[in-house]
């Protein structure tokens, strides 16, 4: 919120206001044909066209293990309080491995 120094009253900046009109629309997207999905399933198929099919999800503990430096920076952003509180999806829930996708080759070959 910015001051408006003429009033004294407090406005909200255009940031706040394309954040917020985002945030509403922002959860469906819309497809070629016209039809609309929820975004956070179309990211899943994504992700796992990224990755090895014979790569698994092993879990955020075993991920911290290693990893325990960047686990201490993330934990306290918004971005791992909005998917350990309020995940939209199933890969939501998987924490570290929602966006660097699974994590079982690379824990095993850097053990």
């Amino acid at each position: 919120m910015r001051k408006n120094h003429n009033s004294g009253r407090q406005y909200a900046s255009p940031w706040w206001w394309l954040m917020a009109i985002f945030l509403m629309f922002g959860s469906a997207t819309v497809f070629a044909d016209g039809s609309t999905k929820n975004a956070s399933h179309a990211v899943t198929a994504d992700v796992k066209k990224l990755f090895p099919a014979d790569a698994t999800y092993v879990g955020e503990e075993r991920c911290v293990a290693c990893h325990t430096k960047e686990s201490s920076q993330f934990v306290h952003t918004t971005h791992s309080k909005a998917f350990k509180l309020n995940p939209k999806s199933d890969l939501e829930r998987k924490g570290c491995e929602a966006c660097h996708g699974p994590g079982s080759r690379h824990a095993n070959e850097n053990r």
